[in-house]
């Protein structure tokens, strides 16, 4: 069976535009994306630091792409745009998703509980909602804290016997 490929030179033709016209092209892709991600409540990462992981990551696309259409190369870009900009979020973020899960599972019962009591809940309350011990619940708390990096300049004591 013979198959006629007129059709899809068409497609090709079309698509050989230089790298900076598929940019161009797909420039309120990566805006759209950055909003979306942007908005999904992580802290401490502006839109244009997105915009420009995004950015970086299309022309990747367009640069590695040598697909017959628009449709592959943009569902192809999509993912790895998208997949840029939460890498960016990730290594920017100083807690892992677990620690970041039981603090906002922490957060949210508080405010249940705060709700319901009308105050703040006490440790015990808190502990007995969750259905975990106190000390488990400590735990969870200082796990759940942050990681601070401070410069061994400032950390470094020559009379500090942890350096000895």
């Amino acid at each position: 069976m013979k198959l006629d490929h007129t059709p899809f030179a068409a497609a090709r033709n079309a698509y050989r535009g230089d790298i900076a016209d598929r940019v161009r092209r797909f420039l309120p892709m990566v805006r759209r994306l950055a909003w979306h991600v942007h908005g999904s409540g992580r802290p401490g990462i502006e839109l244009e630091d997105l915009m420009q992981a995004g950015l970086v990551a299309l022309t990747e696309c367009a640069q590695k792409h040598s697909g017959p259409g628009e449709d592959g190369f943009a569902a192809y870009a999509k993912l790895r745009v998208r997949g840029a900009m939460v890498d960016l979020i990730r290594r920017s973020m100083p807690l892992s998703r677990g620690a970041t899960e039981r603090r906002r599972n922490l957060r949210e019962m508080e405010t249940t509980l705060r709700g319901q009591l009308g105050r703040d809940p006490a440790a015990a309350e808190l502990a007995a909602a969750m259905g975990i011990a106190e000390t488990e619940l400590a735990d969870m708390r200082s796990n759940s804290e942050p990681l601070r990096f401070e410069a061994i300049d400032e950390a470094y004591s020559d009379s500090d016997m942890a350096f000895a």
